[in-house]
């Protein structure tokens, strides 16, 4: 299974959107704030793997059928 990482939640870990999260997320990859709203519903595998390693492991993709239990 493919493991993904929610856009969303990678935001809401460097401080949501109202507190900017985008921003500080852009700044830690070393990209615009316009490449992540890009991004749609999941960050790019590639990113997720960065962030996975700038946050020591606090963001981790997760598979999709994890992801699905909790939407449920």
């Amino acid at each position: 299974m493919k493991k993904r990482l929610k856009t969303d939640d990678a935001i809401k870990h460097f401080g949501g959107r109202d507190n900017g999260g985008v921003k500080k997320m852009a700044e830690a990859l070393g990209v615009t704030t316009n490449a992540i709203y890009q991004w749609g519903p999941f960050v790019p595998q590639l990113r997720a793997l960065e962030l996975k390693e700038i946050t020591g492991g606090a963001l981790e993709p997760v598979s999709d059928s994890i992801q699905s239990q909790h939407a449920a």
